[in-house]
């Protein structure tokens, strides 16, 4: 069935952008913390990390969706580590942390949805089937 089919590959390439998607936030904040912590004193290959890292997050939100224009500019804020202090660096950090959790869940959902759709198809598709049948 090509509906299925169709359902079952975008639920898997929403499970794919949901698991990159959140590797890109762990390395981009792993790496601003380094950043933070040694200040100018980081290699270059980190440094093109950083900015891959944070492009790529750039990169993937939608701002057409409200989720994603905030932590675009909690990206875009945070991106300066050194220039603010401890409690707001961890106070953006945490912040930006519940924005990313909370885009995780809606895309979850979504693949949630999409699967019961494909679930429902088929239980209609069965049903008119036995129907026709009779």
């Amino acid at each position: 069935n090509y509906k299925k089919l169709f359902a079952e590959t975008i639920s898997k390439s929403r499970n794919e952008w949901i698991n990159q998607f959140r590797n890109e936030i762990i390395t981009f904040l792993s790496l601003n913390d380094m950043f933070r912590t040694k200040g100018k004193i980081i290699d270059d290959e980190k440094e093109k990390e950083w900015h891959s890292r944070r492009n790529m997050l750039l990169m993937r939100l939608n701002q057409s969706e409200e989720l994603h224009q905030k932590l675009y500019c909690q990206i875009q804020e945070i991106s300066f580590p050194n220039e603010l202090n401890d409690q707001e660096y961890l106070k953006l950090k945490n912040e930006l942390m519940i924005t990313a959790k909370s885009i995780l869940k809606e895309e979850w959902e979504r693949v949630k949805a999409e699967a019961k759709g494909v679930e429902n198809q088929n239980k209609n598709s069965n049903k008119d089937h036995k129907q026709s049948i009779q």
